[in-house]
């Protein structure tokens, strides 16, 4: 809640508030962050499931811990788009029924039949496709390439109707142990002016996406839990 000052600012350590407005959030919750940690990122992805609006502005740093939180805000989903061949399968195993004895018996042909078998089974195999979708829904989040002069390096929050503003990373160092600087504010003008801001974040700067594919290819392959 707020304290009824329109914008209310401090320095130092401990902003678990930012976590817990997180979690009391009804209706909104956007953020701005260049790096996040992955049990942040469970937190976004729950209250998104609640039907509260989540949105998520953040860079493609290749930081472990921050990959492993955009591992937590996309999902993958393998799409098939041809099924497997039982009949291809069927013939591979009768090519490698004839290549086995010819090449046993020392024959070229038996090379060629083995090797016939392994591409009609490869040809005959389940075919997909891989698509990368943010759990926050469909354009709720924001992975944006880290470019010289043009970086994201904002940390600013909106949390229903308050926003809040500094240094503050939506990380266990800059939540928990940092020294760092929040201010909350509280005047309803200024927090949908902050909001409009957001909204218009990528096409007014020209920030160009990073493809999700992309980044979650150079993410470690295990989340931590």
């Amino acid at each position: 809640m707020g304290s009824g000052v329109p914008v209310e600012v401090r320095i130092g350590q401990g902003f678990e508030d930012i976590v817990e407005s997180i979690r009391s959030a009804k209706k909104r919750v956007w953020v701005v962050t260049p790096w996040l940690s992955p049990e942040y990122a469970r937190l976004l992805v729950e209250k998104a499931s609640e039907g509260v609006d989540v949105r998520v502005y953040t860079t493609d740093d290749p930081l472990p811990a921050h990959r492993r939180a955009l591992r937590e805000l996309v999902e993958e989903r393998r799409v098939v788009v041809r099924p497997a061949s039982r009949s291809m399968r069927l013939l591979a195993l009768a090519l490698v029924a004839l290549g086995v004895p010819a090449l046993l018996a020392a024959a070229p042909l038996g090379v060629l039949l083995l090797v016939a078998a392994a591409a009609v089974y490869r040809l005959g195999m389940e075919r997909y496709s891989v698509s990368y979708i943010p759990r926050l829904g469909e354009g709720r989040l924001a992975v944006f390439q880290r470019e010289a002069g043009r970086a994201i390096h904002a940390k600013v929050y909106v949390i229903d109707g308050r926003a809040a503003v500094g240094s503050v990373n939506l990380t266990e160092s800059g939540v928990r142990d940092n020294v760092e600087c929040l201010a909350w504010i509280d005047d309803p003008q200024v927090v949908e002016r902050v909001a409009a801001e957001l909204e218009s974040l990528e096409e007014r700067l020209r920030l160009r996406k990073a493809p999700l594919d992309a980044v979650l290819r150079e993410a470690l392959p295990a989340r931590r839990r």
